[in-house]
């Protein structure tokens, strides 16, 4: 019975070890061809900041000098990929914001558009949620992409980002 449960456990290691491997294999695949490969997100939920592209679910791999944001959509039974590429040259500040934050900095904006009639709007209440919010130049405009990480904590998110950045921000000073 004993020989059961060592079989199970060195199952378990043998799996773990060639998970492991596969990842390091994919890093040093990106690595080799010079794009200096750092991770992946998928799943991530782009809530919005670029005006032609809706809420939707997308991939973001983070690369040594930029972030890919891959989308897709079905239009007409068609699947679309969309590629973006943001550079860190262009990204001015990465945060978390909560919706209330977020909701606060659109309220601003309505209160210098609309006067004094901005704020007569009934307002809802909302469960808190963390978001980052990557703030950047984009075709000589400000705009603030937002992001809600599915498969990790905001902090992890935007720690990695600016971890990258920071290295990128080294090799280029």
């Amino acid at each position: 019975m004993w020989w059961i449960l060592i079989i199970i456990i060195c199952i378990g290691i043998w799996i773990n070890i060639s998970e492991i491997k596969n990842k390091n294999n994919k890093i040093k695949k990106y690595e080799s061809n010079g794009e200096g490969y750092i991770t992946e997100f998928k799943n991530i939920s782009y809530i919005g900041g670029f005006k032609d592209l809706g809420a939707c679910t997308c991939e973001l791999e983070i690369f040594f000098n930029k972030i890919k944001m891959t989308t897709a959509t079905i239009i007409d039974a068609k699947c679309i990929l969309d590629e973006r590429i943001i550079n860190f040259n262009d990204i001015l500040d990465v945060s978390i914001q909560s919706d209330m934050q977020i909701q606060n900095q659109i309220s601003l904006g309505k209160m210098i558009f609309f006067g004094a009639f901005a704020f007569a709007s009934p307002s809802e209440k909302t469960i808190i949620n963390e978001y980052v919010v990557i703030n950047l130049n984009y075709n000589e405009s400000n705009i603030n992409l937002i992001f809600k990480s599915i498969e990790c904590s905001t902090t992890q998110f935007v720690h990695i980002i600016n971890e990258a950045r920071n290295k990128f921000n080294r090799y280029n000073s």
